[in-house]
């Protein structure tokens, strides 16, 4: 039942390129409490900005357990993107939140409740001879199943830098690192990894 649903709406490509603001709503109303709700916004903006809201809702049906009435999935995501000829960024953040009841065959039930928060950002400009692309991203996270709690932080990070030396000769450096931290039972654990991988791009004929 848990996961990064979103509802099922239109694109902005879909609509004119006249029409800078574009909400839509998303309902679905079923039997034994099944619910889904899904709202969103879009902005153009004319100095080639971009803004996106989509918050989304879900109830499941009350079925299997009486404390399903209280299960219920979230997830809202932001976007602000602004494009222009040799510069592009882009901030995104979500909240992603589910609790629900699992019914077990000893006749006793599983609660699992999960929330989260994740942000990203892309930074890209070109200059003449080089490039540079950055994007840091974040997840924080604590899930409780069954009273056992658990809380991680992972943080990644991508940096890349592009050389243009002439016509046939490039130079990359790329450099990725991930780090997690991980709670749990009053131990903290962190696991990290880095890569830094140095290329040459070389073209041939015409």
């Amino acid at each position: 039942y848990g996961s990064y649903l979103l509802p099922n709406l239109y694109p902005m490509e879909a609509v004119p390129d006249s029409i800078r603001n574009h909400s839509q709503i998303y309902y679905v109303d079923g039997d034994y409490d099944y619910g889904e709700l899904g709202l969103s916004l879009d902005i153009k903006g004319k100095d080639s900005t971009y803004f996106r809201f989509i918050g989304f809702r879900k109830k499941p049906p009350v079925i299997h357990s009486a404390l399903s009435w209280k299960d219920e999935l979230q997830n809202y995501i932001i976007n602000y993107r602004q494009l222009s000829n040799n510069f592009l960024v882009s901030v995104n953040a979500m909240y992603h939140f589910d609790n629900y009841h699992l019914p077990l065959s000893s006749g006793d039930e599983f609660n699992r409740i999960l929330e989260s928060f994740h942000g990203a950002l892309d930074v890209r400009k070109k200059w003449q001879d080089y490039s540079i692309e950055i994007k840091p991203a974040f997840q924080l996270s604590h899930i409780n199943n069954d009273t056992i709690s658990t809380s991680t932080i992972t943080l990644w990070n991508d940096f890349l830098i592009r050389l243009t030396l002439n016509e046939k000769y490039f130079i990359f450096m790329k450099q990725n690192s991930k780090i997690l931290m991980i709670e749990k039972d009053n131990q903290i654990e962190e696991i990290a990894e880095h890569t830094f991988n140095p290329m040459i791009q070389c073209n041939f004929g015409n």
